[in-house]
């Protein structure tokens, strides 16, 4: 995924480093505040923090953590986290088309592999009209569809092929390319079909 770096998207990234470099600074100067509050008011108690950084405090019986310093690991945690969603409603139209473009270029990345592994090499893909014939179902094949048909032929060389079909199985929507051996099942595919709807 290629991004195109416009002077809008540079200087908006720009702003988005400076001010999380900020609140990273400002939480930073938080943490030291607090940690230098438990240190203030453990030594007016007169308890001395241990090198492992615990602490009993006997009023209340219980352990306590004195909060670690800022570490790099801490900051990049907070400058990796979870981006905002997109918001397609008010981002400007030149990062909409783009974030489009990118999506469109993801989806056909995606498209290509689902349909290599649909669709292995060597494999034997049976023709439509003997996966009809097969099924025994109400469809009426034509005897001419049937003498022509080849009935099986190797992934690649299918010159009549709809890999957008789609079939319920077990009530679930699959992709499941038609395959037709030759111009006349590929008729009797269209035909027996009708209108594209599922």
């Amino acid at each position: 995924m290629t991004v195109v770096w416009t002077p809008e998207l540079k200087a908006k990234a720009a702003a988005t480093r400076a001010e999380t470099k900020r609140l990273k600074q400002e939480r930073a100067q938080k943490r030291a505040e607090k940690q230098a509050e438990i240190v203030a008011e453990d030594s007016k108690l007169g308890n001395d923090v241990p090198l492992d950084g615990y602490y009993s405090d006997d009023s209340k019986n219980t352990l306590a953590k004195v909060l670690p310093p800022v570490t790099e690991e801490i900051a990049l945690h907070e400058i990796y986290a979870e981006p905002k969603p997109f918001d397609w409603e008010k981002a400007p139209i030149p990062e909409i088309l783009n974030k489009q473009a990118d999506l469109k270029r993801e989806y056909e990345r995606i498209s290509q592999i689902v349909l290599r592994r649909q669709n292995p090499e060597g494999k034997k893909w049976m023709c439509f009209s003997e996966e009809v014939r097969r099924e025994k179902g109400d469809k009426v094949i034509p005897k001419a569809v049937l003498a022509a048909c080849q009935k099986f032929g190797d992934d690649g060389k299918w010159k009549f092929r709809d890999d957008g079909r789609f079939v319920i199985v077990d009530g679930v929507r699959t992709l499941r390319p038609a395959f037709c051996c030759n111009s006349a099942c590929f008729s009797f595919y269209q035909m027996s079909r009708g209108t594209r709807s599922v």
